[in-house]
């Protein structure tokens, strides 16, 4: 029969998975994976909620970590245990975030079709005239270009 400490050591806090029959170095290396994928994908500091991002976020991480007297994994697994526990019971806030998701990524949509509209000619835009003509008339016009060369 395992003891209770066994039972959380046979899953991986963070991915869940089951590592029973993995030995202890397999485990530890499983975990020090695990921590730094989830350290790379991490955008907010599970410690004291700061915007965190790129090279700097796991100094940072690092920094809070020992603040709260914990080593860089536990600090990550217990982030990772907040949010799989996380519940919304309110339907309609859990709509309402979706819906504002959604409106930030049609802004982010629009202001980047803007940017691009003011890169573009807008005569690269229309569709080709040349090809809206009839053959003859396409060589005439064509025919006409090469005389004026």
């Amino acid at each position: 029969m395992h003891s209770s400490n066994n039972l959380i050591d046979d899953k991986c806090p963070m991915c869940s998975i089951n590592m029973e029959t993995w030995n202890t170095e397999r485990k530890q290396l499983h975990k020090n994976t695990c921590c730094e994928t989830f350290i790379m994908y991490c955008h907010r500091c599970p410690a004291c909620h700061k915007q965190i991002a790129g090279r700097a976020s796991r100094t940072h991480l690092k920094r809070c970590a020992s603040k709260l007297n914990m080593d860089l994994f536990s600090l990550m697994s217990l982030s990772c245990r907040d949010h799989r526990f996380i519940r919304h019971e309110n339907e309609d806030l859990h709509t309402a975030c979706a819906l504002s998701l959604s409106l930030d990524e049609e802004v982010k949509q629009r202001k980047s079709e803007a940017i691009l509209a003011k890169k573009i000619d807008p005569i690269d835009l229309d569709s080709p005239s040349h090809l809206l003509l009839s053959s003859e008339k396409r060589e005439r016009i064509f025919a006409e270009k090469l005389e004026s060369i």
